[in-house]
């Protein structure tokens, strides 16, 4: 490594917050709106199907009640769901950490990050997801629907964390040169295309990195 690298390193290491730092603000809704609107929703619409239908044999006054604890008990599984799964995340620089609730790992064992896309009119909202394929991750928004951009101090502390990570695009058996990577792992970015959404989030009109999942 070259002096001048080695003291831009340093440079960017004063830089950064010493002990365990949060990792951004914190919005539940982020992963509720990736996880629950792409998958869970059908299986909470199906629930809900279901109550009603053996619910419509009631009386309506007498329905109300079963009804609206039903709602509530949904709404309280997906919101316990969303907060045990994507807690508020911390990165430690100091160590080499980043952590999620009870879950540590270090900043090398991050090897995968996605991008999650949902379009509508002349609006494009941007969930970023990066992580342990299967350990602690870190979700948060790129843009979100109305437009608004990540803060920067937490875009540049992202940033830190992924150019010290080791993501990369998972391999298939079956394309074992990666020539349809992005076709067979939708959403999933290389370290270098992480990198680029995160320090500049493709508008509305922009080309996406990925075949988006949603």
């Amino acid at each position: 490594m070259s002096e001048d690298a080695t003291g831009a390193r340093e440079e960017d290491l004063e830089r950064l917050p010493q002990g365990w730092t949060r990792l951004g603000p914190h919005h539940w809704t982020t992963p509720f709106v990736v996880r629950v609107g792409s998958v869970s929703f059908a299986v909470c619409s199906f629930v809900v199907v279901v109550a009603l239908q053996f619910l419509q044999d009631l009386p309506w006054p007498r329905a109300v009640v079963p009804v609206l604890i039903l709602l509530a008990g949904l709404a309280a599984s997906g919101l316990l769901f969303v907060t045990v799964r994507f807690p508020q995340p911390w990165v430690n620089f100091d160590t080499g950490e980043i952590r999620t609730g009870r879950r540590t790992a270090s900043l090398a064992e991050i090897d995968s990050a996605w991008l999650f896309a949902t379009t509508s009119q002349n609006t494009r909202m941007l969930t970023f997801r990066f992580g342990v394929a299967k350990g602690p991750q870190v979700m948060v928004w790129l843009r979100d629907r109305k437009g608004r951009l990540l803060d920067p101090e937490t875009t540049r502390l992202i940033v830190a964390v992924l150019k010290r990570s080791n993501v990369r695009m998972p391999v298939s058996k079956d394309d074992p040169t990666g020539r349809f990577a992005r076709y067979n792992f939708p959403g999933q970015l290389t370290l270098d295309a992480a990198i680029a959404v995160v320090e500049s989030p493709p508008g509305p009109k922009d080309p996406l990195p990925v075949v988006s999942p949603v």
